[in-house]
């Protein structure tokens, strides 16, 4: 296998990505991936389109998914896989559900507190064109789009970052809780980008326990040294190292399939497990 023919998460259109699932599975296709995963963020809803195209075109796609938690009183994220499509529970199903619908409301809360500001946003237009899971980068493209800003990073750093005066913090799930979730459902979790939450050798010996299975250890925000540090916990807590883009589809961003790293061996590791959780 060569170098670079695993990608284990990134986004479509279904939360805050530019392109289509199936337009994805063309791109991973075309750039001569063998494994991918769509990891958008409290849906699935990507994931017949890109399945449908993947099997077309020799993509083995693992069905992900990515959810906000919290750990220490701050946001973690966490990536779960499953080996097999459709498999969850309807509670689980549900669950999501109340995810988005969570989402919906803070999108009408910043909406309401952006009001007071002087700000008008299009609420009805956010939610067509975001088409899933809304989030904060929808809010920020369609205020650009109405002129009340110039660039997405301005929105953010005037109104909707975390110290912004239109921001709203999203819900505080405990890690814990959203580990034995994916474990009672058969799937595989593993902490994202674990270097820009500070994740310490200790914390993730903490999480294991709770059920993590795995450690995103190739990530674009990861220099070496954050790589090679992870590993090394990875190896001494039989947690499995994974790897992904993270790609958005925006430009100046990491691309689809670069940004991760994954040996032969490691994604060995990473379909046993998959096997093994299921």
């Amino acid at each position: 296998m060569a170098h670079g023919a695993a990608d284990l998460h990134f986004h479509s259109t279904r939360s805050d990505g530019a392109f289509e699932p199936a337009e994805l599975m063309a791109i991973a296709a075309e750039r001569g991936l063998e494994l991918v995963s769509l990891t958008d963020h409290d849906t699935f809803a990507g994931v017949g389109e890109a399945n449908e195209a993947a099997t077309k075109l020799g993509v083995r796609l693992v069905q992900g998914i990515e959810i906000s938690t919290h750990y220490k009183g701050a946001g973690l994220h966490l990536l779960a896989y499953w080996d097999g499509f459709g498999t969850q529970s309807a509670d689980f199903d549900a669950f999501l559900e109340a995810r988005l619908e969570g989402r919906r409301v803070r999108l009408q809360r910043m909406a309401d507190a952006l009001a007071k500001l002087g700000v008008t946003l299009d609420v009805d237009e956010v939610l067509r064109t975001a088409n899933g899971a809304v989030t904060r980068s929808h809010i920020a493209k369609q205020l650009v789009a109405q002129g009340a800003a110039r660039t997405i990073q301005e929105v953010f750093d005037r109104w909707i970052g975390s110290a912004g005066p239109a921001y709203v913090a999203s819900e505080q799930l405990p890690v814990e809780q959203m580990l034995a979730r994916v474990r009672s459902e058969g799937g595989l979790p593993v902490v994202a980008h674990p270097g820009s939450q500070k994740l310490t050798h200790e914390d993730l010996r903490t999480l294991r326990d709770a059920g993590l299975g795995g450690v995103e250890i190739h990530h674009p925000s990861h220099p070496r040294s954050t790589r090679r540090r992870y590993r090394r916990s990875c190896r001494e807590l039989g947690l499995v190292p994974t790897g992904g883009s993270d790609w958005h589809g925006r430009h100046g961003s990491s691309l689809l399939g670069r940004g991760h790293g994954l040996s032969l061996e490691a994604r060995h590791a990473f379909e046993e497990a998959l096997a093994s959780a299921s």
